[in-house]
């Protein structure tokens, strides 16, 4: 076994049973494990950029973690409009990408691109992979940064030589994670919840935006957002990724997804002077 076997031990050990990518030289390593295993669907895109989105609407549509892969130089850097996308709509989604061999890493040889540098705005985390003895331990913090807390995407660097190296050490795949200094809050702070549900009771016309977070990825735990109480308020506004998630309001209308214009309609809640500072906001 290699270290490329031992990567596909640890994905199926998180349930990925579905991979998007485009392969190439510096994967082609990870791509004759996964062939070997016969155990992961893998969806051949035509350009790396969709393999980014593909993942990102996998894991919408599963609330699962979604998983690209793309080889070293261009094919990874393809991946960021993707990544990016994932970061600001908090979904998360797993990133291989290949690299050219470890002792090359700086010396601007053939295809070989900083791509832990250049995704660092906007990804939670990233790795780059030198000794495979990390690889279960790598696998298994990145499967549990990018779905705890916030989700969002985790990138993991996989130079070539590393690929091809023996994995020689007995495969144990984690149980836990323990990452000094990522300790993700789970719980409301309770206090707050109760001042904002009494500000709310004592509002004459209450307003809320909400956003993607009501619904989360997890498409079978949506969470739905406050019913606006039966006394004429405004309706809810959503952002456009949370629209749909609410429950009917009394009269059976659903919420309105929120835009420019929406804000702007002649019965809008908010006074002029309150649009106008929430815009410069």
């Amino acid at each position: 076994m290699n270290s490329s076997d031992a990567i596909i031990r640890c994905l199926l050990a998180e349930g990925v049973d579905v991979i998007f990518g485009y392969p190439g030289a510096a994967i082609a390593p990870f791509y004759d494990a996964m062939y070997r295993s016969g155990k992961i669907h893998h969806v051949m895109v035509r350009h790396e950029q969709n393999a980014g989105h593909a993942a990102s609407g996998y894991a919408r549509a599963s609330g699962k973690v979604g998983v690209c892969c793309a080889t070293s130089g261009p094919g990874a850097v393809n991946l960021l409009t993707a990544l990016a996308t994932a970061y600001m709509d908090s979904i998360p989604i797993i990133a291989l990408t290949g690299q050219v061999p470890a002792d090359l890493i700086g010396r601007d040889v053939f295809q070989e691109a900083d791509i832990t540098g250049a995704c660092e705005p906007f990804i939670k985390y990233s790795y780059l992979v030198k000794d495979n003895r990390d690889i279960p331990r790598v696998f298994r913090e990145a499967f549990y940064i990018a779905s705890s807390g916030r989700p969002g995407p985790v990138l993991i660097d996989l130079p070539m030589d590393m690929l091809l190296a023996p994995y020689e050490e007995p495969f144990v795949y984690p149980d836990s994670v323990d990452i000094i200094g990522y300790k993700p809050r789970t719980q409301g702070h309770a206090r707050q919840i109760e001042r904002a549900l009494r500000e709310i009771e004592q509002a004459e016309r209450p307003v809320i935006c909400a956003g993607g977070g009501v619904e989360g990825y997890r498409g079978h735990r949506r969470r739905h957002a406050y019913r606006q109480p039966d006394h004429g308020s405004e309706p809810l506004r959503q952002r456009h990724r949370a629209a749909g998630r609410t429950r009917p309001r009394p009269d059976g209308r659903r919420a309105q997804a929120a835009s420019h214009r929406s804000w702007r309609r002649p019965r809008c809640a908010l006074s002029r002077e309150q649009r106008t500072a929430a815009r410069s906001a």
